[in-house]
């Protein structure tokens, strides 16, 4: 029998400060604990139970607003423009997940059986600042998801040591899912649904609130697969896999008895090839298509004032993707070097978008392209001694967004045209109890659009990570430091282009700034 035990705790007092509020606000406290047991009778059978359990508090939605079409160059938002957040409440966010699976195996000449049970539990709430200004227009605004999923899947594996090997299985998921949002605050008059006796844009303090509103939803997924290995000679193997999804999803909408039900179903087809030229070098290539169940967004007719037009319910995505690429290792293992492009057509890609009334929703893209490569390259400069590098380039381009032209031709949110990642690492026995080791990391990132409109960007960034690490018997201490250059971006947000009632009111775009400079201790023993 074999039994695993972990537990961490982290906690953050945070790096990006609201003048407003007097505080940092990215503060986050994590309690995380994990078990695992395995335990085999026999030579024929296998029990492997996990459990793990997480808790976080947290800040949220530390958005900053500012007028960022104005002062940008062509919509270019570099680090003099960017500003702290300064909203006047703050945004808090908790967290519980509970995970357990079980997985039992038995194993015969003939093949192996297995069953995977699985049970997770979400529990998420968090309120915030919805006008992020220091102003009381919005605030607070609240949404609580509650999420359970069981889930099965059954699998026969035959023996690996043929020339045909095959899989097959079925899978079954049911998850019921409650969610729900308010709005406890809302200036009419500064707004302007107050006529023109109120002026726009002057805080009137006549707040009004939007009730909850909610969504009780149920999925139930069945699925069955299997996959064929065939080596075509010693160098050269063929693989097939086939699986069918049909998912059944229903939603009940809260305040009213409205129930909505809709069934997604797909056939995903994948072919791979390898080629093992020798010990040291394989290539292949692959073909696969995918596909992503759909779902609901609240009603739309619950939201007349909703800045976004978005549907009841979002669309299934699916892709068709083509993947080449090689892996190899050369001087007797000194050096590895990999190398994949691949190109990938979406039908009805699904895209979050942020709307202040509706709060957060999804549409779908009717036809997106990706392409790109990627290549990895890791050597041994000497004993201890190895230098990491990878590149990774991605082109992606709208070919139709809703059959009218908008947007054709932008490129897809918060996709990078690049990363570039170079890594040295140095390890030495100090002693016969002691290893101690250094790594350095430096990343750069390039461009990156926040929404489809492409209106504004994030230019390219670097930064500088630091980790130097020491083990004394089943102890390891670690000191770190990431952006140690200290490099201030926005990670992203959504411009008033999107919403002109409350953006366009207030004149500014929102957005999160990075939490720049961290530099930590980490403490790990091992019992």
């Amino acid at each position: 029998m074999f039994y695993r035990f972990a537990a961490s705790y982290k906690d953050l007092d945070g790096y990006i400060n609201n003048p407003t509020l007097g505080r940092d606000i990215d503060f986050s406290e994590n309690k995380d604990f994990r078990g695992h047991l395995a335990w085999t009778p026999n030579a024929q059978w296998s029990v492997d139970l996990r459990a793990a359990y997480m808790n976080e508090d947290s800040g949220a939605t530390w958005f900053s607003s500012t007028d960022l079409i104005g002062l940008s160059n062509n919509g270019k938002v570099t680090e003099s423009i960017l500003e702290l957040p300064d909203a006047d409440f703050l945004g808090t966010h908790q967290r519980t997940l509970r995970d357990y699976a079980a997985k039992i195996d038995y194993s015969a000449d003939w093949g192996t059986l297995s069953s995977l049970t699985a049970y997770n539990e979400i529990e998420k709430f968090f309120e915030g600042d919805l006008d992020n200004t220091p102003l009381p227009l919005i605030q607070p605004a609240n949404q609580q998801l509650d999420l359970n999923a069981w889930t099965q899947e059954i699998r026969f594996t035959s023996p690996d040591d043929q020339r045909l090997r095959y899989i097959i299985g079925v899978f079954y998921q049911k998850t019921e899912r409650d969610f729900s949002q308010a709005i406890n605050g809302f200036d009419i008059g500064f707004f302007g649904f107050l006529g023109p006796a109120f002026p726009v844009g002057v805080p009137t303090g006549m707040l009004v609130s939007f009730p909850a509103l909610g969504t009780n939803s149920d999925f139930e997924q069945w699925a069955g697969f299997g996959q064929l290995n065939y080596d075509i000679t010693p160098e050269f193997e063929l693989s097939f896999a086939l699986r069918f999804d049909t998912e059944t999803r229903t939603q009940l909408d809260l305040p009213t008895t409205r129930k909505d039900k809709v069934t997604f179903e797909s056939l995903q087809p994948k072919f791979t090839l390898t080629y093992d030229v020798s010990d040291d070098f394989m290539a292949y290539g692959i073909y696969s298509q995918g596909f992503k169940s759909g779902g609901f967004n609240p009603p739309p007719e619950n939201f007349p004032m909703a800045q976004v037009n978005f549907n009841l319910v979002i669309d299934k995505e699916e892709t068709e993707s083509f993947e080449a690429g090689f892996k190899s290792t050369w001087w007797d293992g000194l050096l590895r070097f990999n190398v994949a492009g691949f190109y990938t057509d979406y039908k009805g890609l699904q895209l979050f978008q942020f709307d202040p009334f509706a709060q957060q929703v999804t549409i779908n893209l009717n036809a997106v392209t990706i392409y790109g490569f990627e290549t990895e390259i890791v050597t041994s400069l000497s004993k201890g001694l190895t230098l990491d590098f990878s590149f990774g380039y991605t082109h992606t381009a709208i070919d139709d967004f809703d059959g009218s032209g908008l947007f054709d031709d932008n490129t897809t949110p918060n996709t990078p045209e690049y990363t570039l990642n170079i890594g040295v690492q140095y390890e030495r026995q100090l002693t016969d109890d002691v290893t101690a080791q250094g790594r350095v990391e430096w990343k750069s990132v390039g461009d990156f659009f926040w929404q489809e409109d492409n209106v504004l960007f994030t230019p390219g960034y670097d930064f500088l990570d630091l980790r130097l690490s020491f083990e004394y018997r089943n102890w390891e201490f670690a000191f770190w430091g990431k952006n140690l250059t200290d490099e201030r971006w926005a990670v992203g947000g959504f411009s008033r282009t999107f919403s002109p009632v409350i953006m366009g009111t207030i004149g500014a775009d929102n957005y999160t700034i990075n939490q720049g400079r961290q530099l930590g201790v980490d403490i790990q023993v091992n019992f």
